[in-house]
């Protein structure tokens, strides 16, 4: 049975989520989970977005995309740190170098990560490049 949006929102609404659990009953459930990565609440959004890149295949990696986009900072930072769960593909090599491009230090950083995990070459040129303006601005 297809998990609903509100039991998928009750299931993540609790100070520690169990992803792993949450990742094999949210699989189909990515619709809800693109709406919540959206969401004005970043507590809500963030969670969203960490569960998605737990299930890290395609659609999982399209939400992360959403969170990428995100104007909170934190959706960001957590859009970032679900992006090392990501498959090693092209779709997430995308939404990564928008992530070590952006202006947040915790956002560049995190993805900065994520990105050593890709074999995209010009994703690491650009994580090169974002990771010299980190140590700049960190200093």
């Amino acid at each position: 049975m297809a998990i609903t949006y509100a039991q998928l929102k009750a299931l993540l609404d609790i100070d520690e989520p169990d992803y792993p659990m949450l990742a094999e009953k949210a699989s189909g459930a990515m619709a809800h989970l693109r709406k919540m990565a959206a969401s004005d609440d970043p507590s809500l959004a963030s969670k969203a977005v960490s569960l998605a890149g737990f299930i890290g295949d395609d659609d999982g990696t399209a939400v992360v995309g959403v969170a990428a986009r995100s104007r909170n900072a934190l959706v960001r930072v957590a859009a970032a740190h679900a992006a090392n769960l990501l498959p090693d593909n092209a779709q997430a090599a995308r939404v990564i170098a928008k992530l070590v491009d952006d202006t947040d230090l915790g956002v560049a950083k995190f993805a900065a990560r994520a990105a050593a995990r890709q074999s995209d070459p010009a994703l690491a040129r650009t994580n090169k490049a974002a990771q010299a303006r980190v140590a700049t601005r960190a200093r």
